[in-house]
């Protein structure tokens, strides 16, 4: 399948995820990578375009770092918000550490999905966080877990939060916000 066919695919009826993530991934490994991203970042930027929900995973699977910035924005972006656990599933193919704050902005304040999404990618996240932003994460983390009146989402504030924070003590398994 070619790059062409391939994102031509994502919109298809007979659309299969399965199918869908091999293609991109042999692309990834191939020439035809740069062809792919540039189709992709086209559809990404009438991601409002309700075809276009399965993009995101098409990028993860498709692993060009220059999307991130991409999803980043897409993420932020007001219009996306019904779409938000999608797009933060892709950008956890990445490792976008320097974004953490916006990703604990989004575990407190986000729905269920939008939790367990930003859970999955800050337990993933991988680099050197600067102590101030450190302490910001944990001051957010804290008063959140204050105020939090779900279980579900304050046990997963709570893990967050013991991750960044040695003196918080928490029993959780993680594997709750876990995809294949």
């Amino acid at each position: 399948m070619t790059p062409v066919e391939a994102v031509e695919y994502l919109s298809s009826d007979e659309y299969d995820w399965k199918v869908s993530r091999n293609n991109f991934r042999e692309f990834s490994s191939n020439s035809q990578s740069d062809e792919a991203y540039e189709l992709l970042k086209v559809l990404l930027s009438d991601f409002s375009n309700s075809k276009n929900h399965r993009v995101p995973l098409a990028i993860k699977w498709l692993g060009d770092d220059r999307a991130l910035p991409l999803l980043i924005e897409l993420i932020k972006d007001p219009k996306t918000q019904g779409y938000r656990s999608t797009l933060i599933n892709a950008v956890s193919g990445f490792n976008p550490y320097e974004h953490i704050e916006l990703f604990v902005e989004l575990l407190v304040s986000g729905s269920h999905d939008v939790v367990r999404e930003c859970a999955n990618v800050i337990d993933n996240l991988d680099g050197d966080i600067a102590d101030e932003v450190l302490l910001r994460c944990i001051d957010k983390l804290t008063l959140a877990k204050d105020e939090c009146l779900v279980p579900d989402k304050k046990n997963i504030i709570l893990y967050i939060l013991s991750l960044f924070d040695e003196n918080t003590e928490c029993e959780f398994d993680s594997s709750i916000y876990e995809y294949e």
